[in-house]
């Protein structure tokens, strides 16, 4: 959304490039700055919903007239982006136009109602941002399963998603450094892994996305452990001589069943993660012992992988996973 450029007044020790929001009260009185885009609101409104801002506007205003005013107001500078607050209060005061919120928000949208709603301890916007996380990053196997089949829309590139919308010029794996950031913990290993099948290897690595080395590394490195854990598995498997004996008209040969296992173990290792609907697509030609062989592999590899998940992100054992929570 742009910013309407204010009307031009007189304001001392102000910087002309100092742009009026669109959130904008007539009657509001206090003026909140964050970078050079200044917001007018009602601190009453503010002061209800978060205790931080109540604290701020409890401070006693410094004698003798020195303090900053704009238009009569005070003065508040935050340190956080003018994105950040511009959306944060929009959804707070339902500032939307009617008819016309989003059915998703977009990645920065999300990141800023995490982000504010964690410094300043809102609730209206934690909770909704932390709900959507966990229902999307779910903390249990079958929760994950259910949201990798295909054909799922919670996560998309346009108003079609029903949870987070990742346009063109975001990237899932941006959320990642903000749920670290506000301690939510037990949404980050579903979170990372979903990175990991939505996003190409190329978006993870390009910086034009601004992820730092840590969560660059925490994301590439979990990415080469849960593929050697699919190797690790699967080559076992293929390597085992379970096939039957006793070959019949209706059963493949021998050759052709070591043909499938080969075909099977090649495709997974070089592009499978070990969690996904693939683990139920079993190679049509196997003979009955490979293929009970291979269902009991393929989920002893998901169960495994489950339970390893957060350590492959250098996070601690599902069970020691604790989120921030507002008191």
């Amino acid at each position: 959304m742009e910013f309407d450029r204010p009307e031009k007044r007189q304001r001392t020790g102000e910087d002309a490039s100092v742009h009026r929001s669109d959130i904008w009260f007539d009657d509001g009185n206090v003026v909140l700055q964050a970078e050079n885009v200044q917001f007018r609101v009602h601190r009453i409104l503010l002061a209800r919903h978060s205790s931080i801002f109540k604290d701020i506007f409890s401070v006693p205003q410094p004698l003798g007239g020195t303090e900053i005013a704009v238009e009569g107001c005070p003065l508040v500078h935050l340190t956080d982006s003018a994105a950040d607050v511009h959306y944060a209060l929009t959804k707070l005061f339902s500032l939307f136009v009617p008819g016309n919120e989003p059915k998703a928000p977009s990645v920065a949208e999300l990141t800023a109602s995490l982000r504010i709603g964690h410094k300043y301890l809102i609730l209206h916007l934690w909770n909704d941002a932390v709900a959507r996380l966990r229902s999307t990053f779910p903390s249990t196997l079958k929760g994950l399963i259910e949201r990798l089949k295909e054909g799922s829309t919670d996560i998309m590139t346009d108003d079609t998603a029903t949870a987070i919308r990742v346009p063109h010029s975001e990237n899932l794996s941006q959320l990642v450094e903000v749920v670290m950031e506000v301690e939510l913990q037990t949404v980050l290993p579903a979170l990372c892994y979903r990175v990991l099948v939505l996003e190409p290897l190329e978006t993870i690595i390009d910086s034009n996305f601004l992820l730092s080395d840590h969560t660059r590394a925490i994301l590439l490195g979990g990415r080469a452990r849960l593929r050697d854990m699919t190797t690790e598995h699967i080559s076992a498997w293929a390597r085992a001589q379970t096939h039957t004996a006793d070959v019949s008209a209706e059963m493949p040969s021998q050759a052709i069943c070591r043909q499938a296992r080969y075909d099977f173990c090649l495709d997974a290792s070089q592009k499978r993660l070990p969690i996904g609907p693939w683990t139920h697509e079993l190679p049509t030609d196997l003979c009955l012992r490979c293929h009970k062989a291979a269902r009991l592999c393929l989920t002893g590899m998901v169960n495994t992988a489950w339970s390893k998940l957060p350590g492959t992100f250098g996070l601690p054992s599902w069970e020691k996973l604790q989120d921030f929570q507002i008191a």
